[in-house]
């Protein structure tokens, strides 16, 4: 780890001095559930694989879990072999939590046009029986001489 910015210990919580000391610190804030799909993502871009931006979680050390957007660029030496990675990481935890919200809301305006699709049949099928009989009409001598309502 050759230079980490200020911003990176804001939104990691991680102290620049501690990382550079010990840089598996980054490593081990990624959430359990994503550390081994995004070291195996940095592994390919220390190999010089071009991978454009990953998103996951971290646990900062305050406990709260944030999501990051990270974005690399791979340098290569004058050999063309890999030498340095170069990336940003932005905090999209607001981001995440609305795209949450936006699904939560969609689940429910599809329930409610399910139900209102379910009523709407239910109250056609009750137009149709109260109307059923209201089309006859009759000209023989007997429907005439029956007193109507």
């Amino acid at each position: 780890m050759l230079y980490v910015s200020p911003s990176f210990e804001r939104i990691w919580g991680l102290p620049l001095e501690e990382l550079y000391r010990n840089p598996q610190l980054w490593a081990e804030a990624i959430h359990s559930e994503d550390r081994d799909r995004i070291l195996g993502m940095f592994a390919r871009w220390a190999a010089g694989e071009d991978v454009s931006y990953v998103e996951y979680r971290i646990i900062r050390p305050d406990g709260a879990v944030c999501w990051i957007h990270d974005r690399g660029v791979v340098s290569l030496d004058q050999h063309g072999r890999p030498c340095r990675v170069s990336g940003i990481s932005a905090d999209i935890s607001d981001r995440k939590r609305a795209q949450d919200d936006l699904h939560i809301a969609l689940g429910e305006i599809k329930k409610l046009k399910d139900q209102l699709y379910e009523e709407n049949i239910a109250l056609k099928e009750e137009i149709d029986k109260a109307s059923m009989f209201e089309e006859i009409v009759g000209e023989s001598r007997a429907l005439q001489t029956v007193p109507c309502c």
